[in-house]
């Protein structure tokens, strides 16, 4: 089956080794294998929110701005693979390339952080989820702990992405540590099991109607930007003002990219697209994942992604920000001529 791939996408990735053999089979190797996972992720952009790394395979969630999963993994499973055959490995290491699921909905994004880090217990090898030193739950947790870097409150360093999962579960740093913490927990209890009722052709989880974005993007034919749903939440959520400002000054028709013909009027599309986000996540009631359906073929966690990278850049007051600083007060005054 042909691999999904797009930007924004939200992936839990996975392999095992060949014939179930322990791959992992001691400290230096983790170590190799998680060195590598962030080299990668720095070279590809990849957003590594969690992991958990066991004697016979791994888990990974992850999100990649650009379409380059394939390009990621390659690299991690290609130099682990080196790295055990120079160790004397016989053979394959893994059992195959590697597995991915799209993740769509923000209910299966929390049921997958919670599945990931309870593979310990699940196995055997940990009580609680803490006690097993190779998954990404002490960074969670614990931010404070040498490995991880206490960068924005969450406890996130530039290549594990802690925050975006944080957000799901509240605005406030230590409020959703201590939200994410009870729920995993909860799971102690055998309440979130691999969420696989709603995999469809082993590409997705989430609703029908997610299943029916991914089976568009996979046939090539884009999401539609015109779609009766577009148009309701640009009604409903308070966007479409935002929307037609964001049209106005960039020169646009659409926040489409794929269909525009020359390499500028690509780049200014997606300029467009971040601006809109930042707009729309500050001054509407929109969720994430209503703004990323409103933008397509991108994920909520993209969303929340990119509105924070904005929002630390205007706050730092680097002259970058100036558009976005601009955009904002025409979208002020614009409401207070309506008002």
């Amino acid at each position: 089956m042909k691999r999904e791939k797009y930007e924004g996408a939200t992936y839990h990735a996975y392999s095992i080794g060949n014939l179930k053999r322990r791959i992992f089979q001691d400290e230096a190797a983790i170590r190799f294998f998680l060195g590598k996972l962030e080299e990668g992720s720095r070279k590809h952009g990849v957003r590594v929110h969690a992991y958990c790394v066991m004697g016979t395979h791994f888990h990974l969630l992850l999100t990649t701005p650009e379409p380059n999963i394939s390009e990621f993994m390659h690299g991690l499973l290609s130099s682990y693979g080196s790295y055990m055959v120079k160790r004397g490995w016989p053979g394959h290491v893994f059992a195959r390339r590697f597995d991915s699921i799209v993740v769509r909905e923000q209910d299966y994004l929390r049921k997958l952080v919670s599945y990931i880090h309870l593979n310990p217990v699940r196995a055997g090898i940990a009580d609680r989820p803490e006690d097993y030193p190779w998954s990404s739950w002490r960074a969670y947790i614990a931010p404070g702990v040498k490995t991880v870097k206490v960068g924005d409150g969450y406890g996130n360093d530039a290549w594990l992405d802690t925050a975006s999962v944080l957000r799901q579960f509240d605005s406030d740093p230590a409020a959703a540590r201590k939200r994410l913490e009870a729920f995993v927990l909860q799971g102690l209890s055998g309440d979130h099991a691999f969420p696989g009722e709603r995999v469809i052709a082993r590409a997705v989880y989430g609703s029908e109607e997610n299943a029916g974005e991914i089976r568009r993007l996979l046939s090539g034919e884009p999401v539609p930007y015109d779609s009766q749903e577009r148009k309701r939440l640009l009604k409903a959520q308070g966007l479409e003002e935002v929307y037609e400002l964001i049209l106005e000054q960039y020169g646009l028709e659409g926040l489409e990219v794929e269909t525009l013909p020359t390499v500028e009027e690509r780049k200014r599309a997606r300029e467009a697209r971040k601006a809109f986000i930042y707009l729309a996540k500050k001054h509407t009631i929109a969720t994430n994942g209503e703004i990323a359906r409103v933008l397509g073929n991108v994920g909520a966690t993209l969303v929340s992604s990119r509105y924070g990278k904005a929002k630390r850049l205007l706050e730092s007051g680097d002259s970058r920000g100036e558009p976005l600083r601009r955009l904002e007060g025409l979208l002020e005054t614009e409401r207070r001529r309506k008002s």
